[in-house]
């Protein structure tokens, strides 16, 4: 690189548009950068794609939401394509079962997820739940996240689990006022 940058600047064609000589010190490190950024990236699909199984990158990804870097999952979520799921596990499923701890991070992968997919909340997990309660269960969410997760049906529908509605999974769980906002959006659940 050095020799061939040096032949080019010393040919006399080149010798008004050349760069100074010590601009080539700027050339080899945005080389060496660009190397580095092409095997991150590499290095991260890798590790994605092996968390995921065969299911594509949002799939691993969302399973180490809390640790998935915003950009990567605005990203990913913009190229999200539904159509391609077939029967198997929805990302918002993957994000929602595999964490264990509530994160703002997390609030933020679940959120770009339905920003990408809104129809995800009606679709029910493997055993029938609906991501609602799955997320109430697991009190992985904020309330803003778990507002966005009701739909008409979700908080009407009993969990088929346990038989209870939302707000009772939050108050058995003890998260009163998770408990009271889901009451608030539907309170016939208390008759019923």
């Amino acid at each position: 690189l050095v020799v061939q940058y040096t032949l080019e600047r010393k040919s006399p064609e080149n010798m008004r548009t050349s760069r100074p000589l010590e601009d080539i010190h700027d050339v080899y490190a945005e080389k060496e950068r660009s190397v580095f950024f092409t095997s991150f990236w590499n290095k991260l699909e890798l590790m994605l794609f092996a968390a995921s199984g065969s299911k594509s990158i949002l799939h691993g990804a969302a399973s180490v939401a809390p640790m998935c870097p915003p950009l990567l999952t605005d990203f990913l979520s913009r190229n999200f394509d539904a159509k391609q799921m077939d029967n198997r596990l929805l990302p918002l499923h993957v994000a929602i079962s595999e964490s264990s701890t509530y994160s703002e991070r997390h609030d933020y992968f679940i959120e770009q997820l339905l920003n990408s997919y809104p129809q995800a909340v009606n679709i029910p997990f493997p055993n029938g739940r609906l991501p609602l309660i799955q997320a109430v269960e697991r009190g992985i969410a904020s309330w803003n996240v778990l507002k966005r997760l009701c739909s008409a049906a979700s908080i009407k529908q009993r969990d088929p689990v346990t038989g209870l509605y939302a707000w009772q999974v939050a108050s058995r769980n003890e998260n009163v006022g998770i408990a009271f906002e889901l009451l608030r959006l539907y309170p016939q659940a208390m008759w019923s």
